[in-house]
């Protein structure tokens, strides 16, 4: 089948599999085999999921090709659907055309302009439906004239929109609609079909509007992967899974390759196969392979142990084993054979650490992994793990990195008029947004730029109510970006407030020392709205189910697999409707496939029994019921419904310490 695909010719393709049957290696090879017959690396388009794959998908062609190709390989524009999207509309034409500058929120900047609308007088419930609402026809990519709205929503759209303008920013779930209807217009039909050839991986994860924008960049010839039960919501809000399904029914002319059989571990195959088969799952995305008939409980366990803190103390302590181990028996297998130790030996030896991933559930757990990693000395990266921080801007004390990250901004970019929204909103109950929607106000009656309203609040009290407030702050940034304007690497950092914070440790992971105030910005928004891992191999990753997307590892260990983080807790709730937690159910189930399935050789997964009852209210474990222990409260849990799900092709449970006790662990 693969050298099916890789005689393809036509205009389209679909390639769809069971997990880890190939769809991304079809990427890579087919990639490869372009640049071999001589395409421009720059006129070939690869589209993955998050910045997590991306990276995994240029590291396996740069690692396929031979080395005459390496250099084109690097150049090969391997990107997101959201990124393209973005850099589509930051061109002359499009920001012409749209009226836009496709500068994306981050999460925590989006809070701010959510406080913003507030101030339309609706209810906190109603806002709440109308924007849910507005992003998913967004991506939904569904035409104005369809969308179910009255006045009120035309009104709120009409604020959105003047928001966004005034500010020079833009919705994540914007960008994708935007590009598409510039793709498709008069303006933009010179950046149509830009690149010869489009390769999308896992297609089902973009959203209709990317889906479009991507086939619209394409001239020559469009090939997509994909898997529907591999659903996740890491490229969107909405993805369009429909869009990777129905493909080849909607279009002509398009070539269908299935890939049935997985070259994953045996175990964990059967196992994403016995999941296939609940909710809503379609079973005819099941691999073909027969089921082992036996179970190696070394490589592929659940292990039960008390608490969380013997969980994670005694399980890294299991890692620093294997990881010993495995290089130990590297080491013994050369001398065996004799083999003599070339360059590529050793860097072979080098990658225990980079091929081993700890999934966790949440922050709280990607702490205390990293902690006692660390602790066993090892070196970890935590990149996947706690996601876009947002913190109460009300209180500075409980966002200081997002207090980190204004400072940053402003210092990168003076004139940025969404950091000084941020600026200008923290240690405030309502974030000044009365006060700056007067401003607004105000730059719309006197024509002016909201800068320059901005700058105005320094000179003039009168402006409107309170404008004065507003002009100290802007005099209190001011001078900030006037004493700092000079500094540079760590010490820019220091002065930012950021060097003692775990968020920016991936930042500070990636650079020299010497990086000016806006090379280290678009490091750090980089970091915040693609993150990838360091380039570093002795560095364990720790991450979260999602991030696995496109990735693949020698270990996988599985934390804390219990209800209420695999699946949430809302899959429990008896206040919830049967709808809302059979959607929960079947989300975390594809997240919970996706993870498991990128396992090679080891997949641990650890659960305990009980927990502190505050850590487990606080990090929404479901608790079975609760009892007192030694004057104690404490959660009673129980393992993951997934686990129960797989039946016959779970793995086997067996207590922490007999678990121990095999390895001669104490």
């Amino acid at each position: 089948m693969m050298e099916d695909i890789l005689a393809f010719t036509g205009r389209m393709a679909k390639i769809e599999g069971a997990p880890r049957s190939g769809k991304t290696e079809a990427i890579v090879r087919y990639t490869a085999q372009l640049l071999t017959q001589g395409t421009d690396p720059q006129k070939i388009l690869v589209v993955a999921s998050n910045g997590f794959s991306v990276q995994a998908l240029r590291d396996r062609l740069v690692s396929f090709v031979p080395e005459d190709q390496k250099d084109a390989a690097q150049h090969v524009h391997i990107t997101t659907a959201l990124e393209e999207c973005v850099r589509v509309l930051n061109t002359k034409d499009a920001r012409e055309s749209t009226g836009r500058i496709p500068r994306l929120l981050t999460r925590a900047e989006y809070l701010f302009f959510l406080e913003d609308i507030r101030t339309t007088g609706e209810t906190n419930r109603k806002l709440r439906n109308m924007v849910s609402y507005f992003y998913r026809e967004m991506e939904n990519y569904t035409p104005f004239d369809d969308w179910m709205v009255g006045v009120p929503e035309k009104n709120l759209l009409k604020i959105i929109r003047t928001i966004l303008t005034s500010r020079n920013a833009m919705l994540p779930s914007e960008a994708p609609m935007l590009a598409a209807d510039f793709l498709k217009s008069d303006a933009g039909s010179a950046y149509a079909k830009h690149y010869d050839v489009v390769l999308c991986d896992d297609f089902q994860n973009l959203s209709h509007a990317q889906q479009v924008s991507m086939c619209l960049l394409a001239k020559d010839r469009v090939i997509v992967a994909g898997n529907p039960n591999e659903t996740l919501q890491i490229a969107c809000r909405h993805p369009y899974p429909q869009g990777f399904t129905e493909f080849d029914t909607l279009r002509r002319g398009v070539e269908v390759f299935k890939l049935q059989q997985s070259f994953g571990d045996d175990q964990v195959i059967a196992m994403a196969n016995a999941l296939a088969h609940h909710g809503d799952m379609n079973p005819a995305y099941a691999s073909t392979n027969e089921a082992p008939t036996n179970l190696n409980d070394q490589t592929f366990c659940a292990v039960k142990w008390a608490t969380p803190e013997e969980e994670a103390n005694e399980l890294t302590k299991y890692i620093r084993l294997v990881l010993d181990g495995d290089k130990d028996r590297t080491d013994i297998d050369k001398k065996l054979h004799r083999a003599p130790k070339t360059e590529s030996d050793e860097q072979q030896e080098e990658i225990f650490e980079g091929r081993t991933c700890v999934v966790v559930p949440n922050k709280t757990w990607a702490l205390m992994a990293k902690n006692l990693l660390e602790k066993r000395g090892f070196e970890v990266s935590c990149a996947g793990a706690f996601g876009q921080f947002t913190g109460d801007p009300r209180d500075t004390n409980r966002a200081r990195a997002l207090v980190a990250y204004t400072k940053l901004a402003l210092l990168a970019h003076p004139q940025d008029l969404t950091s000084w929204r941020s600026w200008c909103g923290f240690n405030d109950h309502l974030t000044r947004s009365n006060f700056w929607l007067s401003l607004q106000n105000y730059a719309q009656e006197h024509e002016m730029d909201l800068y320059d309203a901005l700058s105005h609040t320094l000179s003039d009290s009168s402006m409107f109510l309170r404008s004065e407030e507003l002009g100290k702050r802007f005099e209190e940034g001011q001078e900030f970006i006037k004493h700092n304007a000079g500094r540079h690497g760590f010490d820019l950092l220091r002065a930012v407030g950021a060097l003692d914070l775990i968020e920016f440790e991936p930042l500070q992971q990636r650079i020299v020392g010497d990086e000016n105030a806006e090379q280290m910005f678009d490091l750090m928004r980089r970091e915040i709205m693609t993150p990838t891992w360091p380039m570093n191999p002795h560095a364990i990753h720790i991450s979260t189910m999602e991030n696995l997307s496109g990735c693949e590892y020698d270990n996988v260990f599985f934390m804390a697999a219990i209800d209420g983080f695999v699946p949430r807790q809302g899959a429990f709730e008896v206040v919830s409707t049967d709808e809302t937690r059979d959607r929960i159910l079947n989300e975390d189930r594809r997240k919970f496939l996706c993870a498991i399935s990128k396992a090679n050789k080891r997949l641990i997964f650890s659960f305990f029994r009980r927990s502190n009852l505050e850590l487990a209210a606080r990090t929404n474990m479901q608790i079975v019921r609760v009892k007192s222990e030694d004057g104690k409260r404490i959660a009673l849990t129980r393992p993951s419904h997934y686990l129960e799900e797989a039946g016959n092709a779970a793995p086997s449970t067996i207590g922490g310490q007999a678990f121990l006790g095999k390895f001669e662990i104490e």
